[in-house]
């Protein structure tokens, strides 16, 4: 597994907890930091290309924001996760109370409306996704999405899987928690409905 994470300069008090997470985990990463402020979205997405053409066969890529924090054994209950879900699309946070229903089970697969978030997920075998992704926005996505929803990334990324009914895992509880107060684009993104370094 190998991970990116975005982020902008002098987000050090987020990313020092994260990072030691994944050096615990022995996940390698990589930080892209927007130093000419072009934007989340151009930073995401440049992640989102660079980190998935690269990856291995059936290597886990994990992308995610800079202030999320997971657990000391991420790693173990990914491969744990992975062993009964055999997904190639994971989202490990969540703000939609009603899917607390599956906190038993651990998760869901399914398309799921206003269900993909960014903080953090991955992906397996997505290697010619950006493309797609970016090939189905130019072509379709754009003519269907308003303009509000076209600047965010996940937005695009999430109303490609459901446009194409691709459905994906979501952990409950989830994975990762969002610690930050207000994102970089001055978003209340709000913390887990469930996150499972609390229980």
């Amino acid at each position: 597994m190998r991970a990116g994470i975005i982020t902008i300069p002098n987000r050090n008090h987020y990313l020092n907890t994260l990072i030691d997470c994944l050096e615990v985990n022995e996940i390698e990463y990589r930080l892209f930091i927007d130093y000419q402020k072009k934007g989340a979205f151009w930073n995401y997405m440049r992640m989102f290309k660079e980190m998935l053409e690269s990856a291995e066969k059936d290597e886990p890529i994990l992308l995610c924001t800079d202030d999320v924090i997971t657990t000391y054994d991420f790693k173990a209950r990914f491969d744990e996760l992975h062993k009964k879900a055999n997904s190639n699309l994971y989202s490990f946070f969540t703000r939609q109370r009603h899917l607390l229903k599956y906190k038993d089970v651990g998760y869901v697969t399914k398309v799921q409306k206003r269900g993909w978030y960014d903080q953090a997920s991955v992906f397996i075998n997505q290697q010619d996704l950006p493309s797609k992704v970016h090939t189905w926005f130019e072509t379709h996505g754009k003519y269907i999405m308003n303009e509000h929803r076209q600047k965010h990334h996940d937005v695009v990324i999430q109303d490609y899987f459901v446009d194409n009914n691709i459905p994906w895992t979501i952990t409950i509880p989830t994975f990762f928690e969002h610690t930050g107060v207000v994102s970089s684009l001055g978003h209340d993104v709000g913390q887990s409905i469930l996150y499972i370094g609390n229980l």
